[in-house]
Formats: structure tokens, C-alpha cells, sequence
């Protein structure tokens, strides 16, 4: 191996030598290096200074400020594959799901089955909040003997509360949301009905008039 010194002695004596004349030599071997800029054609040098003007004169133009923002689409369930039979399977298949999910299956399970009962302490932290209220107000009108205007909010809560109320206890007497489990056809009559496809009385005059 050569000495360290031999293998620096040309790269030491030129740049002495540019220190010396300010630069390098016509036979310099570093002037005949390979330069990546000679293999660009004149015609890119072209497109690229014209690329250039435009990207400024893009630049230059102001935006309006707008983000874009991609419209939202929400995913659907393709059903075009699906026959009549399969859309009643469906159908039937979720009035049963519904049905055992009814208060009345529920009943009918806690009371029938081996299993042990379980009790589950439901807290509703809005329900109790009324409550000490509704209690520190009567209170209060009971001790100072006046009587509180209630607010509209409150009207409107307690008047939805009564509404809930009253439509859980007329369905205690109402089975059509079960009978999806006996082969009937439960709630869709009765929105046939009520939609004004099967009317029983229009179909009762036809009987008389017949």
C-alpha cells in the first residue's frame, strides 16, 4: 500500500496550484469530469424554463381561500340480488329477532325459566335530577305557602314523560309484535291496514252491496 502522503500528493499540488494561479488548467484531468447538465437536449431546457414561467403565473393567481371538501356518501346495502323470497326471509327473519326482543317474551322468560333471576339497578342520573327538584320545589311551596311557575322546559319534559307513559301501558294488551313467533304476520298487517292497502271497511261494504 502506498503511504498516505503519495496517495494525497495530487489532490495537495492542485490545490496548491488553484491557490497559486486561481484556476485550473486547460489539461486539468477534473475538466474533462462528466457533467449530467450536456445530457438535457436544448427542447427540454425549453419546456422546462417554460414550465417554470408557467408554475410562477400560477403562483401569481390568488385562490379563493375554499377548502375542498369531498361530498359524503353513505354506504348502502345492495339488495338488487335479492329475490321476494329472500326479501320475505329477511323480513321474517327480523319481526323475530324484534318479537324476541319484546317486553312480553322478556316477562314470559324471567317467569318460565330455570335460570336464576337476575336484577340489574338501572339509574337514570337526568330521571333523579328531576326528581330532587320536583322535591326541593314542593318543599319550598309547602314552607313559604306560594305557589312556583314551572318552566316551559319542564312542562314539555314532564309532558313527554307522561306521553312515554301512557304508550307502554297500551301495549301490555297488545300481542301483534309477537306473533312474528306463532307464523303470523304481525305488524306488517297492520301497517297494510293503516297504509290503506287492506281496509276492512271498504272491503265490508263490498260484502253488503255484493
Amino acid at each position: 500500500m502506498r503511504p498516505l502522503d503519495q496517495k494525497l500528493r495530487y489532490q495537495i499540488d492542485k490545490l496548491v496550484r488553484t491557490a497559486v494561479t486561481g484556476s485550473l488548467g486547460e489539461n486539468d484531468p477534473l475538466q474533462f469530469r462528466p457533467n449530467p447538465e450536456n445530457l438535457l437536449s436544448e427542447s427540454e431546457d425549453s419546456e422546462d424554463e417554460d414550465g417554470e414561467k408557467a408554475e410562477g403565473t400560477e403562483k401569481k393567481v390568488p385562490s379563493s381561500g375554499k377548502k375542498y371538501v369531498p361530498p359524503k356518501i353513505a354506504p348502502m346495502h345492495y339488495e338488487g340480488d335479492l329475490t321476494d323470497a329472500d326479501k320475505k326471509k329477511e323480513l321474517a327473519d327480523k319481526q323475530r329477532r324484534a318479537a324476541l326482543r319484546s317486553s312480553v317474551i322478556q316477562e314470559l322468560r324471567q317467569q318460565y325459566s330455570d335460570a336464576p333471576e337476575e336484577i340489574r339497578e338501572h339509574r337514570d342520573f337526568q330521571t333523579d335530577r328531576q326528581s330532587r327538584e320536583q322535591l326541593h320545589r314542593k318543599n319550598f311551596e309547602e314552607s313559604m305557602m306560594v305557589r312556583l311557575q314551572v318552566p316551559r322546559n319542564e312542562r314539555s319534559a314532564k309532558k313527554r314523560g307522561m306521553l312515554g307513559m301512557s304508550g307502554q301501558l297500551s301495549g301490555i294488551t297488545r300481542f301483534s309484535d309477537i306473533t312474528a313467533l306463532t307464523g303470523g304476520e304481525g305488524q306488517l298487517s297492520e301497517d297494510r291496514i293503516k297504509n290503506g292497502i287492506l281496509k276492512p271497511q271498504s272491503r265490508m261494504k263490498n260484502v253488503v252491496l255484493g
